[in-house]
C-alpha cells in the first residue's frame, strides 16, 4: 500500500469510519481494522522490537500527516486565539504589513532556539517572515500500538495535534518575557506580584479595552491563575469591610461553584490552556502555571504564526526507550510579535 492510501486509510480510522467488506456469510473479508493490525505488525515484532526499519518511518509517517489533514483543523481555532495564523506553501514568501497605528521599534521572532530582535525603521511599513525549522516531540506506546491499534493510533495523532498547539504556546509566552523585559510592552499592561489586586487587572483590562475600541480581550492562561483571579473578584469590596461580593454576578457564582473552567474575568474573556500533570507524583506540568497573557480585542493579534508547508517526521531514527517511540516532528514556522501595545501579562 502506498502512502497516499495509507493516509486515507488513516484519516477513516481516526474519524472512526472505517472501511469494511464481508462476505455472502457476513464473514469481515477486508476492513481497515485488519489493515492497521497488519501494518503494526509489519512494523514491531511481538516482544516490542522494531522489525523493519523502512516500515517503521512508514507508520510514523503515516501518524504525522493523519494529524496534518484530520487534527489540524481541530487545533487551529485554537491557535487563531492566540495569533493571526495561516499555512502557506513550503517555498512561499511571505511580508507583514505593519499596522497604520502601531509604533513598532521591534519585531520579535521565535527562532526554535531563543529570540531574534528585528529592528523596524519608524517609516518601515512592512516585514519579511524569516521561517526556522522547529521541533517538538510525542511519544506512543508500543504494547498499546500491538494490542489496541484503532484507538493507540487515534491517540497517538491526536498527541501531534495538542503538542503543537503546547509548542506554540510555549513559544509565545518566551516571546511575551522578552518583549516584556525589553520594554514593548506598556508598564500599565504588566501586573506582576505574589499577591495580584483585581482593581490591578481591572486598569490593565480598561487599557486594552481602549487599544481594542471596546472589544473584550482574551486571556490565555492556566486555569489556577484564571481561578484564582476570579475568587479576587468574587470576593472585591473597594477597601470598605462588609461590601465583599460588588464584582460577584450570579453567573461568576455559579461557574465558581459549579464549573470545571472560568471563561470570564471581569469583562475578558477567558480560556484556560491545556497543562496536565506530566509526572507520577502529580508534581509538574509543561506550560507556566503563574503567568498568561492578555490580548485586546477587535483587531488581528500581535501575533502572527506563517506555517511553512507541513509537518514532517525528522531525519533519523526515533528514540524507542521504556517500550515508547519518541517521535521528533520538524516544521518551518515564523512565529513574530509585531504589537507589544495590544498585549497585557500578568
Amino acid at each position: 500500500m502506498d502512502i497516499t492510501k495509507m493516509v486515507e486509510m488513516g484519516k477513516r480510522i481516526y474519524n472512526n469510519a472505517m472501511f469494511e467488506k464481508k462476505d455472502e456469510n457476513g464473514k469481515v473479508v477486508l476492513s481497515d481494522e485488519q489493515a492497521i493490525n497488519a501494518l503494526v505488525n509489519k512494523t514491531f515484532t511481538p516482544d516490542g522490537q522494531v522489525r523493519d526499519l523502512e516500515q517503521f518511518r512508514v507508520f510514523n509517517r503515516l501518524i504525522v500527516e493523519t494529524a496534518e489533514s484530520e487534527a489540524q483543523p481541530k487545533i487551529e481555532p485554537i491557535i487563531n486565539l492566540l495569533a493571526d495564523y495561516k499555512k502557506v506553501g513550503r517555498y512561499d514568501t511571505v511580508v507583514y504589513k505593519i499596522p497604520k497605528k502601531a509604533r513598532i521599534k521591534l519585531a520579535l521572532t521565535a527562532t526554535g532556539a531563543g529570540v531574534d530582535f528585528i529592528r523596524i525603521a519608524p517609516n518601515q511599513i512592512e516585514t519579511p517572515a524569516k521561517p526556522k525549522t522547529h521541533q517538538f516531540g510525542v511519544y506512543y506506546n508500543v504494547d498499546r500500538m500491538l494490542t489496541d491499534p484503532v484507538n493507540e493510533f487515534r491517540k497517538a495523532v491526536d498527541y501531534v495535534a495538542e503538542y503543537k498547539v503546547k509548542y506554540y504556546f510555549t513559544r509565545i509566552m518566551e516571546l511575551v518575557n522578552e518583549v516584556k523585559d525589553a520594554g514593548g510592552i506598556p508598564k500599565g499592561q504588566i501586573v506582576e506580584g505574589t499577591c495580584i489586586d483585581i482593581v490591578d487587572y481591572r486598569n490593565l483590562e480598561n487599557r486594552l479595552l481602549r487599544y481594542g475600541n471596546g472589544a473584550r480581550p482574551i486571556m490565555v492562561a492556566d486555569r489556577n491563575l484564571i481561578d484564582a483571579l476570579a475568587i479576587k473578584q468574587a470576593a472585591m469590596n473597594w477597601g470598605v469591610d462588609g461590601k465583599e461580593g460588588l464584582f460577584a454576578t450570579e453567573d461568576l457564582k455559579n461557574e465558581l461553584l459549579r464549573s470545571t473552567e472560568i471563561t470570564q474575568i471581569l469583562r475578558t474573556i477567558a480560556i484556560a490552556t491545556d497543562n496536565p500533570f506530566v509526572d507520577d507524583a502529580n508534581s509538574r506540568v509543561e506550560l507556566p502555571v503563574d503567568e498568561g497573557i492578555i490580548i485586546a480585542g477587535g483587531e488581528k493579534s500581535p501575533f502572527v504564526i506563517r506555517e511553512f508547508g507541513s509537518m514532517r517526521t525528522a531525519e533519523g531514527l526515533p528514540d524507542i526507550e521504556d517500550e515508547r517511540v519518541n517521535l521528533k516532528i520538524d516544521f518551518k514556522v515564523d512565529i513574530t510579535l509585531l504589537l507589544g501595545q495590544a498585549l497585557g501579562y500578568i
